[in-house]
């Protein structure tokens, strides 16, 4: 409810599927130099953060890597709060791993995060970028302890502990 206005669950499947359905029509790869502030303070950021970023892409869909992740973070949270159902959750993770597939996993992991924060300090720039830092140090401390490439049962175990 604080974030999206989200109070009932036809609301909650709506949303999730337009960010969804709205993936072919944001994809719009632009130069990485169309983003030059943001890449700048991402990269700054990044810096005085700890977080390592793979900035050698070209192109950036910012958009796509935006909506894809709040619709990952709705269906996370929809679960969560028992407003979908295990058969809805599996399809909708099916369609975001599809989705993944098709707009990022050429180019990897690394650029769907940069992408993302790019996208995350345009959506934040006139107000507050602390958003942006925020998920740096996120990113650096899954680097640091190498959460990246644990599996599923080794990151369920260390929640179990």
């Amino acid at each position: 409810m604080l974030s999206y206005d989200i109070g009932e669950r036809s609301e909650l499947l709506n949303s999730i599927t337009t960010l969804l359905d709205s993936l072919p029509y944001v994809n719009s790869p632009a130069p990485k130099s169309a983003f030059d502030k943001a890449v700048a303070t991402v990269d700054q950021f990044a810096t005085a953060c700890g977080a390592t970023l793979h900035t050698a892409h070209p192109h950036a869909i910012p958009d796509v890597a935006f909506n894809l992740q709040r619709a990952a973070m709705l269906v996370r949270w929809g679960l969560t709060c028992n407003m979908l159902e295990q058969s809805e959750w599996d399809a909708f993770k099916q369609q975001i791993w599809d989705a993944y597939q098709l707009y990022f996993a050429a180019d990897g992991f690394d650029k769907f995060i940069y992408d993302y924060l790019i996208a995350v300090h345009d959506f934040h720039a006139k107000d507050d970028l602390h958003m942006v830092r925020e998920r740096l140090f996120g990113l650096a401390e899954l680097q640091k302890n190498d959460f990246f490439t644990f599996t599923w049962q080794e990151i369920n175990a260390i929640g179990q502990a």
